[in-house]
């Protein structure tokens, strides 16, 4: 038996360490790695065929030259083609035209057939080797279709774009694209983040939204519960205001364990009504209540047209958070210490009327371990107060996740059973 090499013996000194600083880490994932090139180097001369498979070379098939190999084809072959090569190695679907007419390729019914389905079901393009995809989510896509009484029927398109520009920065790119046909307005929400700094998880994310939003942002009815409930029961549990609102937000590990998150965000909310009134059961039983939560009358402040320039700082902190290195960014793995969190909140009112006018600041623990095969204990403890309440909206509320219905497409974690919508929250007097 070979003796180990000097980086075998610095790895298993490593690794008999019960605990690794970042330092160590580093260390010990660049000795695995030139230890791995080392007997690489060292096996390139064994026999790499393990297949079983006999391979017999012609005598002469080695003798041609160049020269002879570039009358055969004289244009290389494309990144592209080379891909499609990877992608799919078969020729069905695919007929040769006489090559001493033309170069081209006929596309068969089958191909045809292929291609509509695509265009109907939806799809993910590759290009430049996978490192550019396009995805279409279809024409067909149920997801997309939506019903409330607000904004009557929609449906949409939804599109995604991830570009690796290198090793070190990805482009990623959403476009959600609807109308709602009884409110007769677009539906528009553009997600686009750029991956940078990967050794600090750096992100940079740009939104910019035209929609109907719920009142309840983070926690609120999810919109197929309430699609059902609208149509099979005729209760509309969904209060929904117009936003219009750009948001430019940037997270990246000041230190490790250390989460830094920085946010800034501009738009307007407008007060919207019920724009239909169908349902199919219980039409002449019920009626479907007005668009104001918890019962506010429509002429509440709260509930008027506002504009919006908020700003927010926000540090997450997991102490001895350990992490792994993979396509030269951090993986981060599941800590033993809880996650601290504090958030500082402010509007910056422009005029004195209109404009939202607060100051929050929020803070909480939260944790989540494993106590048995496919278990896990989920727990948080949070808590905040408004410093300053000059003017809110109610979407600045502070809301709570609440489970009313007997069914719900809401998870059952950190939501109050007994609350109705829109009362689970903090009144502002």
């Amino acid at each position: 038996e070979e003796p180990p090499s000097r980086e075998q013996e610095k790895i298993n000194e490593l690794l008999e360490k019960e605990e690794l600083n970042n330092r160590e880490v580093l260390r010990l994932s660049r000795l695995m790695e030139k230890e791995t090139q080392k007997n690489d180097k060292d096996n390139l001369e064994e026999d790499l065929n393990q297949s079983g498979t006999r391979v017999t070379v012609v005598e002469d098939a080695v003798k041609n030259d160049s020269l002879y190999w570039n009358k055969v084809r004289p244009i290389p072959l494309t990144p592209e083609e080379h891909l499609r090569i990877r992608e799919k190695d078969s020729i069905i679907g695919i007929t040769r035209i006489d090559t001493s007419r033309s170069d081209t390729v006929k596309i068969t019914p089958k191909r045809k057939k292929r291609t509509f389905r695509n265009i109907v079901m939806g799809k993910s393009y590759l290009r430049n080797r996978g490192q550019f995809r396009f995805t279409h989510g279809g024409l067909l896509d149920l997801e997309m279709l939506d019903y409330n009484t607000v904004d009557g029927l929609s449906y949409g398109q939804n599109f995604g774009l991830n570009w690796k520009i290198d090793s070190l920065n990805t482009l990623r790119s959403s476009l959600m694209a609807a109308y709602a046909f009884h409110r007769k307005a677009p539906l528009i929400t553009w997600n686009t983040n750029l991956l940078y700094a990967p050794l600090a998880r750096g992100k940079v994310r740009l939104i910019l939204n035209y929609k109907s939003a719920d009142f309840n942002g983070a926690t609120g009815i999810p919109s197929a519960t309430n699609m059902l409930y609208t149509l099979l029961y005729r209760e509309n549990h969904l209060k929904m205001y117009e936003e219009l609102d750009a948001s430019l937000d940037n997270r990246i590990d000041i230190r490790n364990g250390w989460v830094f998150t920085t946010k800034a965000s501009y738009g307007r909310k407008r007060q919207l009504s019920n724009n239909s009134d169908f349902s199919i059961f219980y039409t002449k039983q019920k009626e479907f209540s007005p668009n104001t939560p918890a019962d506010y009358p429509e002429d509440d402040p709260v509930l008027a047209d506002f504009q919006y320039l908020n700003a927010s700082m926000r540090l997450d902190i997991t102490p001895r958070h350990y992490y792994v290195i993979r396509n030269y960014r951090k993986d981060m793995r599941d800590s033993r210490w809880p996650t601290f969190s504090i958030e500082y909140k402010h509007a910056f009112p422009l005029e004195d009327e209109g404009w939202s006018d607060f100051s929050q600041l929020w803070g909480g623990i939260t944790h989540k371990t494993k106590v048995g095969l496919l278990s896990e204990l989920d727990w948080s403890v949070q808590s905040g107060l408004f410093i300053s309440k000059e003017n809110l909206h109610f979407s600045d509320f502070k809301h709570f996740k609440s489970y009313p219905l007997i069914f719900d497409m809401a998870r059952f974690d950190q939501a109050l059973m007994l609350m109705d919508y829109y009362l689970s929250l903090i009144h502002i007097s």
